[in-house]
């Protein structure tokens, strides 16, 4: 996974998607310290493909229920 793109999506996502990292972490089901090492170390492969796998799913999610909301 290009780490350029999963770091993109994730910060586009908490710009403007989400209030804070804790909520990003509620809303993709994932833990806020995960989050948190996530976005110190977008370089580490596992963590950041797992994040990018649930923000992709998110925004599936999203697109279908909400569209307006992007």
């Amino acid at each position: 996974m290009d780490r350029r793109l999963t770091a993109y999506v994730l910060k586009y996502l908490l710009e403007h998607r989400f209030e804070s990292k804790a909520e990003m972490a509620r809303q993709l089901g994932m833990r806020q310290r995960t989050i948190e090492k996530v976005f110190a170390n977008l370089d580490v492969a596992k963590a950041g493909t797992i994040a990018f796998d649930k923000a992709i799913y998110y925004l599936s999610l999203i697109h279908i229920s909400e569209p307006t909301r992007l």
